[in-house]
């Protein structure tokens, strides 16, 4: 399975956001993967994943201390902002 399927007007909406590998992990968190499913699921180790999604939050300005569940924020911007289009 390829994790990120967007067409053009949608690649926009996170291009210039994310590295396309932060894309991956957002869009795996968005579907409700946990992080070692998403390891998996993208060939990479747990650290690996677990620092691309720390890139991620500090990206969208989603901070554990602000946002009590980041992920659920994450999700939340992810379906609104790009599965939408």
């Amino acid at each position: 399975m390829t994790a990120i399927q967007l067409g053009p007007s949608d690649h926009r909406v996170w291009q210039d956001i994310f590295t396309p590998t932060q894309a991956e992990i957002a869009e795996q968190v968005a579907r409700g993967l946990a992080n070692d499913e998403i390891a998996e699921e993208l060939g990479m180790g747990l650290h690996n994943v677990k620092y691309h999604l720390d890139n991620v939050y500090a990206r969208l300005g989603v901070k554990s201390g602000k946002y009590p569940y980041p992920r659920i924020a994450l999700a939340r911007w992810w379906w609104q902002n790009v599965e939408r289009h």
